[in-house]
């Protein structure tokens, strides 16, 4: 009995995962929304 493991080539790497979280953030950190929940929380902005 054998197994055979399938992946698609459309799959993103790694590096894709984490380039587009990166993204993500980098526009969220920018939102007034955003500066908002740090003033609120007292947190300070280390991004």
């Amino acid at each position: 009995m054998g197994f055979m493991i399938f992946t698609l080539e459309f799959l993103p790497t790694q590096h894709d995962v984490v380039k587009y979280w990166e993204g993500v953030f980098s526009r969220l950190v920018k939102t007034p929304m955003w500066k908002k929940y740090l003033s609120d929380n007292q947190f300070e902005d280390a991004i």
